[in-house]
Formats: C-alpha cells, sequence, structure tokens
C-alpha cells in the first residue's frame, strides 16, 4: 500500500518536471522563432 502510493507520488512528480521542462521548452521556441522572424522579414 505505502510502496504503492510511493510510486503514484513519484510518478506525478516525474511528470509536473516533464510539463515544466516542456513548457520552458515551448518558450524558449517561441522567443527564439520570433527572433528569428523579426531578423528576416
Amino acid at each position: 500500500e505505502l510502496r504503492q502510493r510511493e510510486k503514484k507520488t513519484f510518478k506525478l512528480e516525474v511528470l509536473r518536471k516533464v510539463r515544466e521542462a516542456v513548457d520552458f521548452n515551448t518558450e524558449a521556441a517561441i522567443i527564439i522563432a520570433k527572433v528569428l522572424w523579426g531578423a528576416s522579414p
């Protein structure tokens, strides 16, 4: 029971970190794209 809950908590933590990383990468990609498009109209 406890190990099951620990596993679930661990999975949620990993998912949260992955989501944060994806969000950050998306932000970075948008900024880079804007800079590139702005540099070459």
